[in-house]
């Protein structure tokens, strides 16, 4: 399954996939349920698209369980509640320009240690994109889509 790629026509702004430092968020109980966690604000048509993602992602990963949370209206607001609460997603999306207020917090991941375990191809993505997640040699965001 190809997770990166060039964009989607017509979308209206840059979504970012921003992987939370569950270890940087000052911890929280551990949960029992172990199954990972990806939260987004999304309705209607796009809504179905993530749940099939998500759906081929556990066939192709099994064992791998994923719990979609949708907000389609107080995103923010309830992404930074379950984060200060200490219950962070494991996963989110977020508009491009909010990622260096959690990457200033410490609530970000540096993804670049992993980008050839993820199989992540730099070249399937426009380098002016990539460079707007990018703080030195840190990574902190792949692009969903863009205009």
């Amino acid at each position: 399954m190809r997770v990166f790629g060039r964009g989607a026509p017509g979308a209206r702004r840059a979504l970012i996939l921003l992987t939370t430092a569950l270890w940087g968020c000052g911890g929280g109980a551990p949960r029992s349920d172990d199954a990972l966690r990806v939260a987004l604000w999304a309705g209607g048509y796009e809504l179905d698209v993530e749940h099939r993602v998500i759906e081929a992602y556990e066939r192709e990963n099994p064992g791998t369980r994923v719990v979609l949370e949708s907000a389609p209206t107080g995103y923010e607001e309830r992404l930074l509640t379950s984060i200060t609460s200490g219950h962070p997603p494991d996963v989110f999306l977020m508009d491009g320009p909010d990622i260096p207020t959690f990457v200033d917090r410490g609530l970000a991941v540096d993804l670049a240690p992993y980008l050839d375990e993820l199989g992540f191809d730099s070249e399937q993505v426009f380098p002016q994109v990539l460079e707007a997640f990018r703080r030195g040699d840190a990574l902190f965001a792949f692009p969903k889509d863009f205009t």
